[in-house]
């Protein structure tokens, strides 16, 4: 019974890996493959997801900073004038939504 059901687990772990293997070389570099042709491990393949994942978000974090620096610099180029002090402190306060 526990045998059939270890095998169950490593086919479904095996359906799984089959499945995010592809996605995870598309956005994460694939890591070198081992010499003596094994399959990569479970740890190896969660470590891959966790190591995306967090690639992921600091892509973005810092994608976001590129845009909003470049934002700021346009109106500062464009309007010289206009204080980037106050509009790095947000909406006034006081305002609803709408007149947000």
């Amino acid at each position: 019974m526990l045998v059939q059901e270890a095998k169950v687990q490593k086919d479904n772990f095996n359906t799984i890996t089959a499945a995010i293997k592809p996605v995870l070389d598309c956005v994460d570099v694939e890591p070198v493959p081992c010499l003596d042709s094994r399959q990569q491990g479970q740890d190896t393949i969660i470590q891959r997801c966790k190591a995306a994942w967090e690639n992921f978000k600091n892509f973005n974090r810092d994608a976001v900073l590129t845009a909003a620096t470049h934002a700021l610099a346009v109106v500062r180029s464009h309007y010289p004038s206009v204080d980037i002090q106050s509009i790095g402190g947000g909406f006034a306060d006081g305002l609803s939504d709408t007149q947000t």
